[in-house]
């Protein structure tokens, strides 16, 4: 991080929410004690050991939004997204020639932000959400693949691998669950450090 990141975030008191995927594990510990050191406030969330499948090539209808397990709004390079998979879709796009919907966030320093409309827009729909489907995601152990063997198809939900989940399913509760108490202990710890 450069110096002038740094102080940013320590003077604005920032909170960084890290989240911990299996190749990370071990660089905990050193991430903590720099961002300590910085004065810097974090989070770490749960380990990831899944990867869910959430993308699909069919629409479906705006109705399941509000399953939505992925929302999470994610800032990168000044431009709010409503989750992770907004941010980087481009970067999927652009590897594997796909044509999802791309690019719909809003620029935190334009001039006519307000927090109304930075609530409005998180939470409301935007058109790549309707190729995203809580509903039917498949769920891998977490592991790490060469770049030369990734495959396009390794990020879509495909007819092979599509199994429809029941809302009621053990699963999807599960991994609700987790979800909520992730969000709930980051934003319990946010309003304690206020």
């Amino acid at each position: 991080m450069s110096q002038e990141l740094i102080k940013t975030l320590s003077e604005y008191k920032v909170r960084l929410v890290i989240s911990l995927y299996p190749n990370w594990k071990h660089e905990k510990n050193r991430i903590h004690k720099y961002l300590l050191k910085n004065k810097i406030l974090h989070a770490f969330l749960v380990y990831k050991e899944q990867f869910c499948k959430l993308l699909t090539f069919d629409y479906h209808e705006d109705e399941l939004q509000k399953y939505c397990i992925a929302k999470s709004p994610t800032l990168e390079k000044g431009i709010l997204y409503i989750c992770p998979i907004s941010a980087y879709i481009s970067k999927l796009n652009k590897r594997f020639e796909f044509e999802f919907p791309s690019g719909e966030g809003i620029d935190i320093y334009s001039n006519d932000i307000t927090a109304e409309s930075i609530c409005e827009f998180v939470n409301s729909p935007i058109k790549l959400c309707k190729n995203c489907c809580p509903h039917e995601m498949s769920v891998y152990k977490w592991q790490c693949n060469y770049k030369s063997y990734v495959k396009g198809e390794d990020w879509i939900i495909s007819k092979e691998d599509k199994t429809v989940i029941d809302f009621n399913s053990k699963r999807l509760k599960a991994y609700a669950k987790e979800y909520k108490r992730e969000r709930l202990i980051y934003r319990l710890k946010k309003m304690l450090s206020i």
